[in-house]
This record gives C-alpha cells, structure tokens and sequence, in this order.
C-alpha cells in the first residue's frame, strides 16, 4: 500500500485531499495540480466522491482525468421546428473559443462589464420607446454570445464609451474600439448574405449599434473622409433593413418588439405646425427647381429625398418636444431615400450634400447623447468646405442651429 496523502482533517473539504476548504480551488490540488472538487458542479462533485471511494490506493495506478465544467447554455439540443414568429433566438449554441488559452483577456471583460452596468442606461435613454433596459442589459448580450459580429459591436460601443469617458486613456481605447469595430463589420457582411429566423434578430439589434459606432467614431476623421463614413453607415443600415423586412413578424413577436414599435411608429402633425418645417421644404426650390441642375432624374431623387426628410423632420420634432430619445427616429430617414441620392452623394454633388447638412440639424438635435457630441458640427464643417461659394446661403439655417467652427 502506497504512502497515504498528507492532509487537514476536514469533514467539508476536498475528497482528493481533505483541504483547508478554501475555495474555488483548495491550497493542496493547486499544490498539487490535481483537479479540486471545488471547481466542479454538484452533480460532478458525488459522482467524484464515488469515484474516489471505489480508487485503488495503489502507486502505479493512471489517475483519472478531469473533466471541465461546462457552462449550462453550451449543451443544446436541437428544438423542434417552430413557425418565425415563435422562434427562441437564445435557443441557439454559444460560441466557442478558437484558441484554448489560459490567459484572459481583461481588456475585453472590462468592456463587457462597463456595458452591461453603465453603456446600457445610455442606450436605452436615446430611445423614444420604455421599458428597454433589460433589452440592451441582458438580451442584447446574451444574443452576442451567439454571434460574433453582435458581440464585437457591443465591445466597440463601450471602448468607444470609455473613451469619451476617460479622455487621457483615449488612445487605447480607441485601439480596441477599431480593432473590435474592424471584426464586427467584418463578420456582419458575411452575416448578411445568409439572414434567416436564427440571426434576424441579432442582425437588427447589430444595426442599432451601428447608429451609435458611426456617430461617435466619425469625428476622428479628416475633411472630406466624413461623407465617405456617413455613406458606409446609409449603406450598411440600408442593407440590414432590407433584410429584416422579410422578417418582420419573426422580430415583432420576440423581445425587440419595443424598438420595433418605435422605428414603426409615424405620428402626423400638420406641417404649418411644426416649426421651421418651412426651412426642409425650401429645399425643394434650392435643390429640385432652382435651374442649376440639369439632370431631371437627380431632380426627382432630390424631391423625393426632401420629402422623406420632411417626414423624419416632423417625426423627431414631435419626440424632441416631448424630451423623448431621438436614436432610432434618425436611423429612419436612411433606410427611405432612394437609391439615387446615395449615388449623388457619393460624387458630392452639392446638392446632395446641402440636404445632408439639413438631416444634420436632427442629428444635433441629439446632442445631449455622448455619442453625437459635436457629430452633426463636424458634418456641417466638412460640408461647408466641400461646396463652392454660390452653395454657402443655401446653409446658412444649418449653420444658425448647429454653428460651426468655420466662418
């Protein structure tokens, strides 16, 4: 019979070892390195117990391998088919690891804890809809352990809040907001190519969090890039939006219903009412009719343009009025122009781009949110250098409302 194991007489410690109890792992197995009873479940702790009554004390006996605990949600069966409209979105596996490691990544814990204890409050206060905090505290991160593009766009959001926070940490910060924000786009075009009842729902909550990446990212860039990362942002809202529209039951009977409600909410108010209505719809003459353009097709995109941003336009002044979030009211007006303004957007054609300057005032509108802080001034400036000189009277409201740093 081998030597018996040193030990602290314990009638709660260890079975490997009668320990000193201290837990998750007693002072002798780390001594040791052997597996503690500690770090298993219950149900793995008899089943040890067990095991260790029936063990052999001899010295040439292979000890018994460990196994780790496994997390609850990680074990799945495949649910029975059930229509769109009642499909569990959480019912779907984790995501594993690709590299089996021992060392953490801290970095990326913070974020997700500074998420779920302090971003989630501003998230859920920039919507015009109630009852949201648990949709961004505890859905929204639960469905990014399902998907990598969600969960790298959650981690982006609180990098990029923690350095608005911390002003003299910015540079690392802004470091894991890029490095996450490059994955999350990443992941989500290929995501986008295969939407179905499993993904629709972290896809839409991935382009709410798109609004709020581009709005506190964009101010890093230099002149005339700010149109380029505005149009990315139109492009990329415009495509989930497409897809989510096939979708559209599946989302409203699950736990986004809220901010379904919300994008799907038109309140009408008579527009003499609403003040300085008047300043959109003198884009119409400024842009569509003043003679200066002589394309009819870039007219008719431009009228309709205008128009959708009349709508938007009474839509968040109705919110604003009331103290409501403006978020989710200024992701509406995108995901409406027609394709063709996006087309002269991108050639920087000024008429497009006085338009923009005036969607702009509703993005200042917004503020008071510490992810639109000095967007809407930053926009307004490159727009001002972009256009000549006949174009500047044309911006001369914008400029009033949301000021500018340029003369």
């Amino acid at each position: 019979m081998g030597p018996r194991r040193s030990h602290t007489k314990s009638k709660k410690g260890c079975s490997q070892c009668k320990c000193n109890e201290v837990h998750p792992v007693c002072q002798n197995c780390a001594r040791r390195e052997i597996g503690c009873d500690f770090s298993r479940r219950p149900e793995d702790r008899s089943s040890t117990a067990r095991e260790t009554d029936s063990r052999t004390s001899s010295a040439s006996q292979e000890p018994s391998q460990d196994k780790s605990p496994i997390h609850p949600e990680a074990v799945t069966t495949t649910p029975l088919p059930v229509s769109a409209a009642t499909i569990d979105p959480f019912l779907l596996p984790n995501l594993e690891s690709t590299r089996r490691t021992t060392d953490l990544a801290t970095g990326d814990l913070e974020l997700l804890h500074h998420f779920s204890t302090v971003t989630y409050t501003t998230l859920a206060d920039a919507c015009a809809s109630v009852d949201n905090r648990e949709l961004w505290q505890v859905h929204a991160v639960r469905l990014g352990f399902k998907h990598e593009f969600l969960l790298r766009a959650i981690l982006t959001v609180a990098a990029l809040h923690l350095r608005h926070l911390n002003p003299l940490q910015s540079s690392y910060y802004d470091l894991m907001a890029s490095t996450h924000q490059n994955f999350a786009l990443e992941t989500a075009r290929d995501a986008l190519t295969s939407v179905d009842e499993n993904n629709c729902h972290a896809i839409f909550t991935f382009s709410c969090l798109i609004f709020v990446m581009t709005s506190a990212s964009l101010r890093k860039q230099a002149g005339s890039e700010a149109h380029q990362e505005i149009l990315e942002w139109f492009l990329l809202l415009r495509g989930c939006n497409s897809v989510l529209q096939l979708h559209w039951d599946t989302l409203r009977n699950s736990f986004l219903y809220p901010l379904l409600d919300e994008v799907n909410q038109t309140e009408t108010k008579a527009g003499y009412s609403i003040k300085d209505a008047d300043r959109i719809m003198e884009l119409l003459t400024t842009c569509c009719y003043s003679g200066l353009s002589t394309d009819p097709e870039a007219s008719k995109a431009y009228a309709m343009t205008v128009y959708e941003l009349m709508k938007t336009f009474s839509q968040v002044s109705i919110l604003r009025d009331r103290g409501q979030g403006l978020m989710l009211s200024c992701c509406i007006w995108p995901n409406t122009i027609p394709q063709k303004y996006l087309e002269l957007l991108a050639d920087q054609k000024p008429e497009a781009l006085v338009i923009l300057a005036h969607y702009a005032v509703m993005l200042h509108w917004a503020d008071k949110e510490w992810f639109m802080r000095g967007m809407a001034r930053y926009l307004l400036d490159t727009i001002k250098t972009s256009v000549g000189e006949e174009w500047q009277g044309a911006l001369q409201w914008p400029s009033s409302v949301i000021g500018s740093n340029l003369m």
